[in-house]
């Protein structure tokens, strides 16, 4: 079990999101993505990921673990909290 202030605490939280949360953390990844004027493409080559994830990812189709976020916010230039309503 984990602490409240463990950081790993945050990967069970999202692992468990609701379908809304899902679409709305999507939602922000997109804006980012976009802010940072990077297309999906680009950012799974930046990544490794594959395209097809990314987009998964943005569209609330498959939750991204906590260590995708936070690569993906260093991407961005945002914090991980940006992600989340």
């Amino acid at each position: 079990m984990f602490a409240r202030d463990d950081p790993r605490m945050s990967v069970m939280v999202l692992e468990q999101a609701s379908e809304p949360l899902r679409r709305d953390v999507g939602l922000r990844l997109r804006l980012h993505r976009r802010r940072a004027g990077l297309s999906q493409t680009q950012v799974a080559a930046l990544t490794g990921y594959s395209p097809s994830a990314v987009s998964m990812y943005e569209h609330g189709r498959r939750e991204a673990g906590y260590e995708r976020l936070l690569r993906l916010s260093e991407l961005y230039g945002v914090s991980v909290a940006d992600f989340f309503p």
